[in-house]
């Protein structure tokens, strides 16, 4: 009975692979968390040489939240409003870190607009190799895809002082499997207040991939009480729709409101509390439909050169309920996260750091699909700096994951316990002509001590994981530009060689502005 249960998750894992992920190997949630993840990289980057204001703070920990919910698009809008700011800022002559080796800045406009058009071409590629083994044969699956893409990007941004802004944004794109549309409207009338709205819509040119449009409406209030008590509301809606509806593509609409209280000090730093609210509501069916609420802890100390700590607790609950094949199971869990950062320069360019992440989860109904469990991950490392451009890191990783098998109703729930040591390198570099490059490398040995190896095959097997990540952007010219982007990640099974997984993935554009006014 035990062999039985194997086979049939490995031929679900399969069918999952060979069925579902075609059709969705251009997904916008791809898309759009790696679009999350390369504008995080770059706002980090840049807060190593700018003095942040408190508003891009804000901002930067909005973005931070939204993130660790796996709000992906939320987020990105965010940071890019973030790096808006930042720009602003830059423009506007605020305080920056080693100002005097920056260019000087002959005036600065109080009012005006910018326009610039943009030719955009490129090449997006995707490689996935994975083996399934089983007695004496094995498999090996590989799906990989090249689409070079051409497209225009125009930005126009107006401003009447430093907040009255009118921002427009289109970008079209043209590949041999999607037109595509992306565009963004945001209007900030005055400095405390926000409207945005951002869609992006596609068209599907093969059978492969299917049309949707996707459509959120953003505002943001912020207030000072007092010189030391701030307020902020941000509230989000995003409605997605599908000209084809499925069993696995449905219209959807989802709500997620925020209210932040932060209260300032000057030697514990800024505390603050939040209350979340976020709805998912499937339309037509009732899979994946929830409701969160959320109330996150925290404190944090930024205004200190020398050192840096941000500590947060989350508690937040979930109702909600899916599909399994013909029936709707109904759940609920608590979670409790905490994350923790501190940061210390012990010499001028030497930066020691430890970060720390926990998770704890339980379910009012338990399964091996679904069983309590409690997760760490555990980053102590340094970072130097060489020259205000370059900056060199490296640490040490440890993560594990303990299931809780209460009751046991099914023999692998202990089998998925792991624990993993590894290492990281990172190297980052940045120049004020707008020239930067960030790549990282880890390589993680993961065991679990649970797992049932004299089997024929186990998806819960010791193994290796190596992993690397490059971004670039390179002003070839004041018109030209270059963007890349890759990953590379190697899983090896240490136990069974025919589950071994490779996935690369890069991206390379040229962009050429054609028309540029300010």
């Amino acid at each position: 009975m035990k062999y039985l249960q194997v086979i049939l998750v490995i031929l679900q894992l399969f069918v999952i692979k060979i069925v579902v992920a075609p059709a969705q190997k251009v997904s916008e949630i791809s898309d759009v968390k790696t679009a999350y993840d390369l504008l995080l990289t770059r706002f980090k980057i840049y807060i190593e040489y700018y003095t942040l204001s408190e508003e891009t703070k804000q901002l930067y920990d909005e973005a931070l939240q939204y993130g660790q919910n796996e709000e992906y698009e939320i987020g990105a809008i965010i940071l890019e409003e973030a790096l808006e700011v930042l720009k602003n800022e830059e423009d506007s002559s605020s305080e920056l870190v080693a100002l005097s080796s920056l260019p000087l800045n002959p005036g600065v406009k109080t009012s005006g607009q910018d326009f610039k058009l943009s030719m955009i071409s490129g090449m997006d590629f995707n490689r996935q190799e994975f083996e399934l083994g089983f007695v004496e044969s094995d498999s090996t699956v590989k799906e990989e895809f090249s689409k070079p893409y051409v497209g225009l990007s125009a930005r126009y941004y107006l401003y009447n002082g430093q907040y009255n802004i009118i921002e427009i944004q289109n970008s079209i794109r043209f590949d041999k499997e999607n037109w595509r549309d992306d565009y963004r409207i945001r209007w900030q009338p005055i400095s405390n207040f926000y409207i945005l709205y951002s869609g992006y819509w596609n068209e599907a040119r093969v059978s492969e991939t299917y049309s949707y449009w996707d459509q959120v409406i953003a505002s943001r209030l912020t207030t000072d009480l007092s010189p030391n008590l701030y307020l902020s509301f941000f509230n989000t809606f995003n409605y997605k729709s599908y000209r084809t509806v499925n069993f696995y593509l449905k219209d959807f609409y989802r709500n997620r409101f925020n209210a932040l209280g932060e209260w300032r000090t000057s030697l514990l730093g800024i505390t603050s509390l939040e209350y979340g609210n976020e709805v998912n509501e499937s339309l037509g069916l009732e899979d994946n439909d929830y409701l969160q609420h959320n109330i996150r802890l925290g404190i944090r100390n930024d205004s200190f050169e020398k050192f840096y700590y941000n500590f947060l607790v989350d508690g937040s609950t979930r109702d909600y309920v899916i599909q399994f094949d013909d029936s709707l199971i109904y759940n609920k869990y608590q979670s409790l996260g905490v994350e923790a950062l501190y940061e210390v320069a012990v010499v001028e360019n030497l930066r020691l750091f430890v970060e720390d992440n926990f998770l704890y989860k339980v379910y009012e109904q338990k399964s091996s699909l679904e069983p309590d469990y409690y997760w760490n991950f555990l980053r102590p490392g340094f970072r130097l700096s060489f020259f205000d451009h370059l900056e060199v890191g490296a640490g040490y990783e440890w993560e594990f994951k303990e299931h809780l098998a209460h009751p046991l109703d099914s023999y692998n729930v202990n089998e998925q316990n792991y624990n993993s040591n590894g290492i990281f390198i990172s190297l980052n570099y940045f120049s004020f002509g707008g020239m930067y490059l960030t790549t990282s490398v880890s390589y993680q040995w993961r065991r679990y001590p649970d797992s049932i190896t004299n089997d024929l095959i186990s998806i819960y097997s010791n193994r290796n994981i190596f992993s690397a990540m490059l971004l670039a952007y390179i002003p070839i010219t004041s018109q030209l530009n270059l963007n890349g982007f890759a990953m590379y990640d190697n899983d090896e099974d240490i136990d069974f060689d025919q589950q071994n997984n490779q996935s690369t993935i890069f991206t390379v554009e040229l962009e050429y502005i054609l028309i540029k006014i300010y």
